[in-house]
């Protein structure tokens, strides 16, 4: 029986995007729980490698979020969890300079935005990206991505 948007007889059944909607919802909810629960609200997590910029990366629950809400699928959403591993693994492939034909290049100069740095890895089967912002001299986690071609 298919599901309705009521779930009264005679409704219309949900149309498949509404359902991936309402699943991604949820998911979203689950992830924002996971991320109060995993990441410390005032400090974050600083992951220590000697790739990264002053050997360390922040991830703090903003950049969770950005990560898990870049994602439309519910299980990409959930490599937020496998985060800490995911940027252990990563090696060093670029660092760009702040473009100053950039959107909003004013208001991310006045922020302390300098560069951003890009890692690749292998995970789980998926060649991914992750991307970092150089901010008032720390780096930190903003997104991650799927490299459909391979590294």
């Amino acid at each position: 029986m298919a599901k309705t948007s009521g779930g009264v007889r005679g409704s219309k059944p949900l149309s498949k995007e509404l359902i991936n909607k309402r699943v991604r919802k949820i998911k979203d909810k689950e992830l924002s729980l996971w991320n109060k629960r995993n990441i410390p609200a005032e400090v974050g997590l600083n992951i220590k490698g000697k790739q990264f910029f002053n050997n360390e990366i922040l991830i703090n629950r903003a950049s969770i979020k950005g990560v898990y809400s870049h994602f439309t699928e519910p299980k990409l959403k959930d490599l937020v969890k496998d985060i800490k591993t995911i940027i252990k693994k990563g090696q060093f492939k670029s660092e760009e300079p702040l473009n100053i034909n950039s959107k909003n290049y004013e208001k991310k100069k006045r922020s302390g935005i300098t560069s951003y740095r890009y890692y690749v890895t292998q995970y789980r089967g998926l060649n991914l990206r992750v991307n970092t912002v150089v901010m008032q001299g720390r780096e930190k986690l903003y997104s991650l991505n799927i490299i459909k071609k391979p590294l």
